[in-house]
């Protein structure tokens, strides 16, 4: 009696495998930036300044200073006013007449244009510098998470981001999406499944938790062909990237 319930679940689990790796992808090769599929052939041309994630059959891309929104086939759907800035976390900044919004990459408009300067800390805090010299901590829909208090605009040009890697050795450093959650080893970042086996080697200087199946990532160490390359990994561990 469990016989067809076995073929029925080999049937079913590579299929299931299949979705975790998205249809289109985010590759770059040196500068500029398209869409690939999971055997890296060119389904988008890397005509991009940079190009993130599909959400919903829609992605954001840069292109001529420009944040735009195409479909699957790379026919644009909008664009967004100001000039694109820092990506984190499934956002992106915008500087719109010397005020920073903050769009999601599915496209919607998380914050208005009402910041001096803002910094993504993760997927729900966002540093804010506000028009009269004071910063707190918000949560991504504006909720003030950490109360504002006057900064000394004089020490700094602008927020700047400080990469302060974690206290703890070979832990989990976020929540489990698709059986991967990023983790911090000796010195750099790679991804565990839930028993905490790296799945995805301790390579990376800089590392994002996945997020629409894919995760950004920066690669170090010296052996690494790769060192110093940035961009997307599926949950295969294999990088979308070229020389």
């Amino acid at each position: 009696m469990m016989r067809p319930l076995v073929i029925l679940l080999c049937a079913v689990l590579p299929c299931f495998a299949a979705a975790q790796i998205p249809e289109l992808i985010p590759f770059h090769k040196g500068t500029t930036w398209g869409y690939v599929d999971s055997t890296f052939n060119i389904r988008i041309p890397l005509n991009y300044q940079r190009a993130f994630p599909f959400v919903n059959g829609k992605a954001l891309v840069v292109d001529n200073d420009t944040l735009r929104q195409i479909d699957r086939e790379g026919h644009e759907l909008q664009h967004y006013k100001g000039k694109p800035g820092d990506a984190a976390f499934g956002t992106i900044t915008l500087l719109y007449e010397g005020r920073k919004a903050l769009v999601s990459f599915d496209g919607s408009i998380l914050l208005s244009p009402r910041y001096f300067d803002l910094l993504v800390i993760d997927h729900n805090m966002v540093a804010a510098v506000t028009t009269d010299s004071t910063a707190g901590t918000i949560s991504c829909t504006g909720d003030t998470l950490e109360p504002f208090r006057k900064l000394d605009m004089s020490q700094f040009d602008k927020l700047v981001a400080v990469d302060n890697l974690p206290e703890c050795t070979y832990c989990r450093l976020s929540e489990f999406s698709g059986n991967r959650a990023l983790a911090f080893g000796e010195k750099y970042f790679g991804f565990v499944d839930s028993t905490g086996a790296a799945v995805i080697p301790y390579v990376f200087v800089r590392a994002e938790p996945f997020l629409f199946d894919l995760a950004f990532v920066v690669h170090y160490t010296a052996a690494d062909a790769n060192a110093g390359k940035s961009g997307y990994v599926d949950r295969l561990g294999r990088f979308y990237c070229s020389e």
